[in-house]
Parts: C-alpha cells; sequence; structure tokens
C-alpha cells in the first residue's frame, strides 16, 4: 500500500515476536525492516534482570536496616540503663553534698557532741561591769578547740548577763559571766544558780 500513510494504519496493541516494524539505519541512510522480538525481546530480559537485581538489593538493604533498627534499639535500651545509673551517681552525689554541706555549716545535730552536764558554784555572786566573775569548770572528754555553750537556769534576774565559755586546757573550761553591753546595773546570781553546759567538736572523717 504504498499510497497509505503509517499514520493511517492499524494500531496493533499486543505486537507478537514474529511481527515486522519498519526502522531508519540513520548510519547507512536506509530505510529496513526489524522484528518485534530482534527490537524489544533481549532489552526486556535484561530490564527483568535488572529488576530481580534490584529486588534482591532492596531486600539485603531492608534486612542490614532492620538490623541497624534493632541494633538502635539496643543502643536506647542501654542509653535507658545508663541513665538509670546516672540517676544513682545523682544520689551518691546528693548525699556526698549533704555531707559537705553539714561540715561547711556546722550545727549542734552536725558536730560531735563531747560533753554534756551541768553544775553549780553553791554561793552567791554579784556581777556588775566593774566586777567579772571568771570560775573554771571541769569537764570530760575534752580538748583545747571544741566549742563550748553555756546557760543559766534561774529564776529571774538574770536577763542582763552574758557568758564566755571556752577551753584552757584538757578538760578545763573556763567561765566568765559579765554585764552585757551598756548594762550598767549589780545583777546577783542566786547560790543555787545552775549552769547547764554543752561541749561539741568539728570532726573531720
Amino acid at each position: 500500500m504504498p499510497d497509505t500513510k503509517l499514520t493511517d494504519l492499524e494500531i496493533v496493541t499486543q505486537p507478537k515476536n514474529g511481527d515486522i516494524l519498519y526502522i531508519v539505519d540513520i548510519n547507512n541512510d536506509a530505510s529496513k525492516q526489524i522484528t518485534y522480538n530482534n527490537l524489544v525481546g533481549t532489552k526486556i530480559t535484561s530490564l527483568s534482570t535488572s529488576f530481580d537485581n534490584l529486588s534482591g538489593g532492596l531486600v539485603v538493604d531492608i534486612e542490614a536496616n532492620t538490623t541497624n533498627i534493632t541494633t538502635a534499639q539496643n543502643d536506647i535500651v542501654t542509653n535507658t540503663t545508663n541513665i538509670n545509673t546516672l540517676s544513682t551517681e545523682f544520689r551518691n552525689t546528693s548525699a556526698n553534698i549533704a555531707s559537705i554541706s553539714a561540715f561547711i555549716f556546722p550545727g549542734q545535730n552536725q558536730i560531735s557532741g563531747v560533753n554534756m552536764s551541768s553544775f553549780s558554784f553553791g554561793t552567791a555572786m554579784t556581777v556588775s561591769s566593774a566586777s567579772i566573775i571568771t570560775q573554771h569548770v571541769t569537764t570530760q572528754n575534752t580538748e583545747i578547740g571544741d566549742i563550748g555553750i553555756v546557760s543559766l537556769s534561774a529564776l529571774g534576774g538574770l536577763s542582763g548577763l552574758q557568758t564566755n565559755f571556752y577551753p584552757i586546757s584538757t578538760n578545763t573550761f573556763e567561765l566568765n559571766i559579765l554585764p552585757r553591753i551598756n548594762d550598767d546595773r549589780s545583777i546577783t546570781i542566786p547560790a543555787n544558780t545552775v549552769f547547764s553546759y554543752y561541749v561539741t567538736r568539728n570532726v573531720i572523717q
């Protein structure tokens, strides 16, 4: 059909391997023919092989990534363990800080108690700015450097007094009783006045 255009020919939607197609050989500037099988047969096989290789590669990659995800999961579990360990270390650190705090800011409940007792001189004493009373008190288990605290247990008349209580030798403290600053009164301490004292010592572990 030399008078028919290619565009006017019937379209084949499912070509067979033996069907002939028109082809132009541009290297030789000539019109030629080629079977459908020669045109696409080997190409489809190669393409199918490429798809198989691609599919196999995807499987390998997916399996490898699955392993990596499992490894990542293990890492997360390990990190959780480390966080638990870190929490324990923080608790330990908190306890250490509390110990340091007790050392830096000593108080009666944070330093070692050495001796606690009371005494009475059995005689009345008058204290004024011109007559400061000094007495030596025998203690137990005390050393130079210990901290002494003394209080008066008597009824009335002692509000204007202050005391100093400090060690002067092993098992001996000196008690000074004097009026408070700017208090010019003469204050009498009754004979049976009880003095209570508490001695502490800084202990370095």
